[in-house]
Formats: C-alpha cells, structure tokens, sequence
C-alpha cells in the first residue's frame, strides 16, 4: 500500500489553482499529437461521455472487434494488455473448472479473475467471456490461485470461456518527457492506440496536490511522518527526526520524499529523505527505547519548496454548457475520469452523469442539499435545505438536491450499476426561520432547536433543465 500525503481532494487543487478558464491539454509539451491524452487505434477506441462543444470525459477502451470495454493491465515485465476490469468471475462447479459469469442490469459483463494475496500487484489471472447461454440460477463459486470458495448464495449466472491474453490488445510502457524531471507514461497499442495512465516526476508516480500554494505533482511514494509513535535518529529522542522507508511489506519502492501534514485539508510540510540508518529509537515524554526493525530507517532530510515539484496547469475543455476541467501536467492531462471534474458553466456549478426519468443521461448538480431528516412542518413532510459538510469538514451551503425515483439500471463512470433515477432537481430557497422539525428512527416528527442554517426548497427544475450527457460508443 502506497502512503498519500496531503490528501487534498481534485476540487481542491483546481480551486487552487483558479481553474475556470485555462488552456486545452496537449499544448504545453512535446509533440500535441503525440502526447494527446487518449488517441484512438484500429481496433481500440476511447469511451466517452460527451457533453457537447468538445467536452468531452475519457471513461475507458472499447475493442471493437470483442465488442467489450476494457482498460490496460499488466501481464508481464513491461507488457500491458486491454482487458475487462469487471471481477465477477466466477464458477459454477466446486473444481473451479467451468467458467462463469455474473449477470447485471445490462447482463453478463466480461470479467478478469485476479489474485488474492494482499500484495498480489494487479495482473489478471484468466479472462471470462459470456458463451451466449440463456442465464440460470446457481450457487456462485469464487476461485483464486489453486482454491474455491463456494458462497452459498443463489445468483443468476452465465456460463463463459476462458479466453486466452494473446486474443487482448498489447500494449507497452512508454514514458514521454514533459520538461524539466517531469513524464507521462502512456501506453501505447499495438493497434496505434495510445492513453496516457500516470503523471511522474524523476521516474516516480506522482498525483495533484496544493504545495505551497500551488498544485504541484507529489510522488504517491511519499511516506507519512507518524507523529503518533515518532521515530527518532538519536537515542534522546529529542532531536532529528527519523522514517521507515518502505510503506509496505508488498516489496513496493521506499520512499523518496516524507510528509508531515496539518490537518486533514491544510498543508504540510515535505523533506527529502536523508541518510540511511542502522539504529532508530521511538518514544517521547515517557521515554525512549530502541527499536528492532527489518525495514530500512532513513533519517529525514532538508525541507523541500514547491519549485521542486512538477507545477500542475489547469485546462478546461469545450466551448458549450458543460466543460470539462482537469489538472495538466506539461500540458498533458491523463485519461481518467477520476482525475476531472465536470462543470456547468450555466448554473456555475459541478455536476455528475446521472440517469433522470426521461431515460437520458444528464449532468446534474453534486452535492446532498436536504437537510438529514429537517423538516418545515409538524407532518414532516416539507424538506428543509442544509448545509452540507465538503471533504475537509468545512460548512458547504449547497444550492441543488436531486430527487431519486426507484433504482433502476444505471451506467455511472464505466460501470453498470443500481442507481437512483433522478426525476426532479430542488433548488435552495430563502433562510427558513419557523420551527424546524426533526424525522426520528421510530417515524414520529418532532420540534427541534437546531442552530446551524436552514433554508425552504426554492425552485423545483425538471431533468430537462439540466445539460445532456451522450455515451460514446
């Protein structure tokens, strides 16, 4: 397991870095072709959701010839190949021999059987492809290495084929130079696909983070500093300051940096990391003791400043409603869902893909919005807008709450999966000064006294108020 320091959240580091506006990704560096974040091959393409005018967000990679989507793993020393990332892989005898599949909202799905071990690094063992058989009931079997796992339950399955890697589009490690200490890796297809997979910085992988006030690229190697049971190079255990190198016993690469953070959502400070040590000592007001370690010590070395990390830009992709906002690095941003935001620049607000009632998928706005349980009326009946709680625990006044129908089968992100089907959006309306009344566990509604803001539900917009969203393909 990788150590993250400074865990700032992607909204925070591009309000840092005052995205709103910015550049389009692939002008900063290089070759514009050559270092686009996804570009299509004869066989590979790039799933997309489109939101018009450009903007448009990289989800994964479709085969066209399997008719499957799929994203690059690894199957050997530098080799990659562009396989399903489903793990409802399954069987349907004890013996572990007869492959199966689970069957979804949208059927059964392609699925890569992984390892088990807490240290296994990624590579698919086998890959099930559905045969075409009508589904069944059947107790699902989970196999991993050499052992099965019957689970009892009763799930509708698919029988399915072993397919072999080989029948996967390859693909190989390349790592471009950007400026300075700074690359992206990409892979590149056999097929003339290429997708940009990591930000690095001096070989190491790197993620957005605000450092000095900046969104700079921090190596995801980065070990914490504990200052719960603080390590120490001196046996007084008052002076330097000491760190176990390697984050993990998976064989993972030591650490080059240490972090010691504030508070969740503030930043820290960084050092390098110093001289190898043969001896540590932990401890503090209560004493000091030596301590017995087979993992590497290093004492901690001089402070970093933000010029020594990679500077991130911020770029904003379309012309029309929706655009799409991301950190580059370089000028070259990786395709990832999870490292963009998507923005609508009508309502000034982010939004996610959701499916609404009409049976569309549309952009509707983040955030809870209701209160928990707060209501205007002694029936409980009228909701009641709070205020929401952002990811550093600060007071977060949102103005939009989706309203959820039934679950029903929804496409989110490159899964399928049970969602809520949107049917109306509620916008925050005036502060709400009456009697607030609270909805307890047992169902009665009862006067509350709360003193943090409430607010009455303002304007209700249908679905059709809110940008449309296109899978592709």
């Amino acid at each position: 397991m990788r150590a993250r320091s400074i865990p700032l959240s992607l909204a925070s580091v591009l309000i840092a870095a005052g995205c709103g506006g910015g550049e389009e990704a692939g002008e900063g560096g290089g070759n514009p072709a050559a270092l686009a974040s996804f570009s299509p091959g004869s066989r590979l393409t790039p799933r997309v959701l489109d939101g018009g005018g450009g903007a448009e967000l990289f989800i994964e990679l479709y085969d066209e010839e399997l008719q499957i989507a799929c994203s690059f793993l690894p199957v050997g020393e530098g080799e990659y190949r562009c396989v399903p990332t489903s793990e409802d892989a399954w069987y349907v005898d004890a013996a572990c021999q007869e492959p199966a599949l689970q069957v979804g909202c949208e059927g059964a799905l392609p699925a890569s059987l992984f390892g088990s071990e807490a240290c296994d690094d990624g590579t698919p063992l086998a890959v099930f492809l559905p045969l075409g058989d009508a589904p069944f009931a059947s107790e699902w079997i989970l196999g991993s290495g050499a052992t099965c796992h019957p689970q009892g339950a009763q799930r509708e399955i698919v029988r399915a084929e072993r397919v072999p890697l080989a029948r996967f589009v390859r693909g190989v490690v390349e790592d471009v130079p950007v400026g300075g200490d700074a690359s992206i890796r990409r892979i590149v297809a056999d097929d003339g696909a290429t997708v940009a997979i990591e930000l690095l910085r001096a070989g190491q992988v790197c993620e957005p983070v605000v450092f000095g006030g900046e969104p700079r690229c921090l190596d995801v190697a980065t070990i914490r500093m504990d200052d719960e049971r603080p390590l120490f190079a001196d046996q007084s255990c008052q002076g330097e300051r000491a760190v176990y190198l390697t984050p993990s016993s998976c064989g993972a690469e030591p650490a080059v940096l240490v972090a010691k953070e504030g508070t969740e959502c503030s930043e820290g400070t960084l050092y390098a990391v110093g001289e190898g040590l043969d001896r540590a000592w932990e401890g503090g007001l209560d004493g000091c003791w030596e301590v017995e370690t087979d993992a590497p010590v290093a004492r901690v070395g001089a402070a970093l400043v933000a010029d020594e990390l990679p500077a991130l830009t911020p770029v904003e992709r379309g012309t029309a409603r929706i655009r799409i906002r991301e950190m580059a690095l370089g000028g070259v941003t990786v395709a990832a869902a999870d490292r963009a935001e998507l923005h609508d620049v009508q309502l000034d607000t982010p939004c996610a893909p959701k499916l609404t009632n009409t049976g569309e998928m549309r952009c509707i706005p983040t955030g809870f919005g209701l209160a928990r349980r707060m209501y205007s009326d002694a029936a409980c009946t009228q909701p009641l807008f709070g205020a929401d709680v952002d990811h550093c625990g600060q007071s977060v006044q949102n103005r939009f709450a989706a309203v959820t129908d039934a679950l029903s089968c929804a496409w989110t992100m490159g899964r399928q999966a049970y969602d809520g089907v949107v049917s109306e959006v509620w916008e925050r309306g005036a502060t709400f000064e009456g009697t607030a009344y609270e909805l307890g566990e047992n169902g009665t509604c009862s006067a509350v006294e709360d003193s943090s803001p409430l607010y009455a539900v303002g304007s209700v917009h249908p679905v059709e108020d809110f940008a449309l969203l296109q899978r592709r393909p």
